[in-house]
């Protein structure tokens, strides 16, 4: 693939894979049937339904935040991290996150958030050896959308399809949304793509 490339990646169920983590944070406080999927979405739907939307945005940040270091990294995420370096493609992460959560304590989510990383060897010489200052966390979705301006983003990677219609969002970078459950609707905003081994040979053939 031919040209400059510097591709942007949203961080949360995006490199990060929360379904189990969110699943036994709930059974343990008993806030959900131990028989329901480990999804983030079935959870999310159970304690918003049963407990309330503040419930669940407490939840969350207990998640982000005391819970970080039990969430998985998504399949494929490593390789396709070797294989930009490999190809010396530039990569950032770019993600929406609040510094601490709206409801319940106080845990530095970007700290959490950095820590994550480390714990997964993504800023180690002999593991990723991702430059820490290319993550880049924003507290609001314009100020996500406006770093991916000012870096000029070629693509963007994202599960949300919302951020990809987004007015503000640069109508010249190409976005790939992550779709592992085949959910979301086509759209001539973005391309889906259902795994990171699908988005590498996207990207880096």
């Amino acid at each position: 693939m031919n040209g400059r490339r510097l591709i942007g990646v949203d961080f949360d169920n995006t490199i990060v894979g929360y379904g189990r983590v969110f699943h036994a944070v709930g059974v343990k406080n008993g806030w959900i049937p131990n028989d329901l999927p480990p999804s983030k979405d079935a959870v999310r739907q159970h304690i918003r339904a049963a407990h309330g939307e503040e419930a669940w945005t407490r939840m969350q940040g207990d998640v982000y935040g005391a819970h970080m270091s039990e969430a998985e990294l998504m399949d494929g995420v490593r390789e396709f991290f070797h294989a930009a370096r490999e190809d010396r493609v530039e990569l950032h992460i770019i993600s929406h996150k609040t510094r601490t959560p709206p409801l319940g304590p106080p845990h530095d989510l970007h700290q959490a958030a950095l820590d994550w990383l480390d714990q997964k060897r993504f800023f180690t010489a002999d593991g990723l050896g991702f430059p820490r200052e290319r993550v880049h966390f924003l507290p609001t979705r314009d100020g996500k959308i406006r770093r991916i301006q000012e870096l000029r983003c070629t693509h963007f990677v994202d599960d949300l399809p919302e951020v990809f219609k987004e007015a503000e969002f640069p109508t010249e970078c190409e976005c790939l949304l992550l779709d592992p459950g085949d959910e979301c609707p086509d759209s001539p905003r973005y391309r889906r793509v259902r795994s990171w081994a699908e988005l590498r040979r996207a990207l880096l053939p």
